[in-house]
């Protein structure tokens, strides 16, 4: 009976979206709606269908390179994320997404600028600033990394993500009591937490 009325759930969906199949946006939603129904040929259909109504939307190219990440046809990808990029210059989303993909092809040093300009774009998104963080200490530039995790942790507080990270690389660069002065805060956040109980006290232990 729950399939039956899924499948009725997802008709009408859908009819809904195709009452206005001239606008591009319908297209993009559609091929979200067969993406979460596996059926992965009508979701790039409706992708192109999209960027054939408006070739400048960049959502949809964002969207058909996450589709072809998925099939593994990466060069594709590249293809529309570059495109994306060219044509919203100031668009955080696609720069971060290509950026992304070149860490995939271990091409770091080409992704380490475009994470930076997605940061400076959007400066406000902490799972920007956190993936721009570990890709700087990956590529051994220390300082710089705990500095844009202090920039974002700065402007979110209450980021667990970023305390986690920047309590990390403290630790790891030997600065023990600024990890213990992040650990705190971390269990200020969640005062139950044993794993966060757990960071402090061996931190404590080490750097005492």
């Amino acid at each position: 009976m729950s399939s039956l009325l899924n499948e009725i759930a997802n008709s009408e969906l859908i009819a809904s979206e195709m009452a206005s199949a001239e606008r591009p946006e319908n297209h993009a939603d559609l091929a979200w709606l067969y993406v979460q129904m596996g059926r992965a040929n009508d979701a790039e259909s409706e992708l192109n269908t999209a960027l054939r109504l408006d070739p400048n939307f960049v959502p949809a190219m964002v969207n058909l390179a996450d589709f072809y990440r998925t099939q593994n046809r990466d060069d594709l990808a590249q293809q529309w994320l570059e495109k994306a990029v060219k044509v919203a210059p100031n668009a955080a989303e696609p720069i971060h997404a290509l950026a992304l993909l070149m860490v995939r092809q271990k091409q770091y040093q080409q992704a380490l600028p475009l994470l930076a300009r997605a940061v400076a774009l959007q400066p406000g998104n902490t799972r920007y600033s956190c993936v721009y963080g570990v890709a700087l200490h990956s590529s051994g530039e220390v300082d710089k990394s705990i500095a844009v995790m202090a920039e974002a942790h700065r402007r979110r507080p209450a980021g667990r993500e970023v305390l986690n990270a920047l309590i990390a690389f403290e630790r790891d660069k030997g600065e023990f009591q600024r990890a213990i002065s992040h650990a705190r805060e971390l269990i200020q956040l969640s005062p139950a937490d044993p794993q966060a109980k757990a960071l402090l006290a061996d931190l404590l232990k080490r750097g005492s």
